[in-house]
């Protein structure tokens, strides 16, 4: 994710499975129905990679459904989803803030299932947990569903209005862990579909992130979308390509064909949604707010991969 530190992936690739925190649009439909395929920072060492050159190839289309979370029972489903908790201390003592600044303490108690949506709530706390005032959730399909290429859509209300938030909907590769049997970050890849920094709610950035330790490098490109609506997040992913759209608009193009590197985006990811408070993408040094005692949450509607 964007303007991570140098530390996330010095420490990555020590802790196994540890995993962080990103025009006209097309009608966004409500339907719970699946539809037919339609034709979200680096470390301060990081380089962004140069794409001038490629000619953008045409996407194989993606329309037989072969994972989707509807949301339609009355808590989350443990054969799909796992919840990632704690402040990043119990995978590795240095990993306070989840190598990233961040401030909440994860708890599988802040998410729900409303109105046939996840609901993930984060909240200010008088008396912290393990040193964090605020709670929030993170799940995570880690050894319960993974897959190479396809088409990947979220239909998702994001909150508004505080720069202290930052909810992200993203895929790590499945590969992430220890050295010598498993590869650390950023040489795992990771795909961010979709990430909102709270100062600015009226964009939402793509990334994806590749290389290795101290020179990882990373691809982003951010758009506009209208605060306070729900919007599809989508992401086409192929052997040779990564576009990200929002509301089936384009904007974000990625080759993966044209360097070695690009190679960790050519074997299994897993995904994850979260909400996360604090780190350098959601306020960048601001003040976070200590106004969450009600709530802020982000909704999810449905989640659908496609191959």
């Amino acid at each position: 994710m964007e303007q991570q530190l140098m530390m996330r992936a010095a420490i990555f690739s020590i802790a196994a499975g540890l995993h962080f925190a990103c025009g006209s649009s097309c009608p966004v439909s409500s339907t719970k129905t699946p539809e037919p395929a339609v034709p979200t920072g680096p470390s301060t060492s990081a380089t962004v990679s140069s794409d001038a050159a490629h000619s953008p190839s045409v996407p194989p289309t993606y329309d037989t459904l072969i994972w989707s979370d509807e949301f339609d029972q009355p808590q989350l489903d443990p054969a799909k989803w796992q919840h990632e908790t704690g402040t990043g201390v119990d995978f590795y003592p240095f990993m306070d803030g989840w190598g990233n600044d961040e401030l909440q303490y994860f708890s599988p108690d802040n998410t729900s299932i409303e109105n046939g949506m996840l609901v993930i709530t984060a909240k200010y706390t008088e008396t912290p947990i393990e040193g964090k005032h605020y709670t929030s959730s993170k799940i995570v399909t880690k050894t319960k569903f993974d897959f190479k290429y396809g088409r990947i859509e979220a239909r998702i209300k994001l909150p508004q209005g505080d720069p202290g938030i930052w909810p992200a909907f993203w895929m790590m590769g499945a590969n992430v862990g220890k050295a010598p049997e498993r590869v650390p970050w950023a040489q795992c890849g990771e795909i961010d579909i979709m990430e909102m920094g709270g100062k600015t709610p009226e964009r939402v950035g793509c990334s994806m992130h590749f290389g290795g330790w101290p020179k990882n490098t990373y691809r982003t490109k951010s758009t506009r979308i209208t605060p306070g609506e729900f919007h599809i997040y989508r992401l086409d992913w192929s052997e040779s390509e990564i576009r990200g759209y929002v509301d089936n608009r384009l904007y974000h193009t990625f080759p993966i064909d044209t360097d070695l590197k690009r190679e960790a985006f050519r074997h299994p990811f897993y995904l994850l949604l979260n909400l996360s408070i604090g780190g350098k993408y959601a306020h960048s040094g601001d003040p976070v707010p200590e106004n969450y005692q009600n709530g802020i949450s982000l909704l999810v509607d449905w989640v659908r991969v496609y191959q």
